[in-house]
């Protein structure tokens, strides 16, 4: 399958878990050995939500938290905390607020594009005029907070279904 790679980190009685990367989005497989066959079954999302807002935060939160594939859910606040949930939570995707108190949210989308990671970066603000900016540096999707609520979490609804 073209653009797929496997990365094995562990075996332990029978069970085989090793990351898989597809279309730039890193999904965690196990694979469980049942009667001389491998069943495979897709692990949950883990999710990294930069947003300063808590009033937009907790409503983003609260959506997610309803959807059935997400396996964790990282909510930041300040430019600092979410460099460091990237090395420590590695996320499948970012929803990521441009202006944040401590500086701005394309610093995010540097790093992520300077080291390489596998992660899809929606970006999610008020700053239409960004847009192109962000998606130069890597942004998958732009959604504009004054109108395409609904659609960004409609978005994440198809997407952790898969």
């Amino acid at each position: 399958m073209p653009g797929f790679n496997q990365h094995f980190l562990s075996k332990e009685s029978g069970v085989i878990k090793h990351f898989a990367y597809l279309n730039q989005t890193k999904k965690e497989v196990t694979m469980q050995k049942s009667n001389d066959f491998y069943d495979v079954m897709i692990c949950q999302h883990n999710i990294l939500l930069i947003e300063d807002d808590a009033r937009i935060g907790s409503w983003i939160s609260q959506k997610l938290n309803k959807l059935d594939n997400i396996g964790s859910l990282k909510w930041t606040s300040t430019l600092a905390e979410s460099l460091e949930a990237l090395d420590s939570q590695m996320p499948d995707v970012v929803i990521l607020d441009l202006k944040l108190p401590d500086g701005n949210g394309t610093d995010v989308l540097k790093k992520i594009r300077n080291e390489n990671l596998p992660v899809k970066v929606l970006v999610f603000s008020m700053n239409a005029g960004m847009k192109s900016v962000c998606r130069r540096l890597g942004a998958y999707r732009f959604f504009d907070k004054a109108s395409d609520g609904e659609e960004l979490i409609k978005y994440l609804s198809d997407f952790c279904g898969e």
